[in-house]
């Protein structure tokens, strides 16, 4: 079972630095990007929980820094911040142990990311429309996630990684392409 052995080969090759390939399958789900889509398909339902919010933060996915994102975080489970009240800005902090500014700015980026995949997700007429929607959204905001993971990957000689974010982008687009074919009437 390959399971058990790839770390073992990916320590002793690494360490070595002999390139090498292990072939696992791992599900689409995995992958930040498309648990971003998934996040925030739910999200435009409207019925989502402070855990979807957290988790979305978490994918690197929204244009927040990793700091800002713990901040957050953070925050919310001091003062049992719900999903809903990320919408308006946070004031609450008595023990002046976080920088509100900042907390709100970063508050109004994931927002307003937020915001503007559900508004055009909720203002399209058809299911096709929704579609076209929801892939202009990846090319035009993941893709650059996919592209910065792709190059990070590549530049730690990680090219099974480079390679699997490339078919996932990929696949993701070829599913909704074949979804715009199934609702395009």
């Amino acid at each position: 079972d390959i399971k058990l052995y790839a770390p073992v080969i990916e320590n002793v090759f690494s360490h070595y630095d002999i390139p090498y390939y292990v072939d696992m399958r791992k599900k689409i789900y995995h992958y930040a990007p498309v648990r971003a889509v998934v996040l925030l398909m739910e999200i435009s339902r409207g019925a989502y929980t402070i855990d979807d919010i957290t988790e979305l933060m978490k994918t690197g996915c929204v244009p927040i820094s990793d700091d800002d994102v713990s901040m957050l975080e953070n925050y919310a489970a001091e003062y049992g911040i719900k999903a809903y009240r990320f919408k308006r800005d946070f004031d609450f902090d008595p023990g002046g142990a976080y920088d509100l500014e900042r907390l709100n700015r970063a508050r109004k980026i994931l927002i307003d990311f937020i915001d503007k995949f559900v508004s055009g997700n909720n203002s399209a007429a058809t299911e096709g429309e929704r579609i076209i929607h929801v892939s202009g959204f990846i090319k035009s905001n993941l893709k650059k996630i996919f592209s910065a993971n792709i190059t990070m990957a590549s530049q730690n000689g990680e090219y099974e990684r480079a390679n699997a974010y490339i078919q996932i982008y990929n696949k993701l687009l070829d599913i909704m392409q074949g979804a715009y074919e199934l609702y395009k009437d």
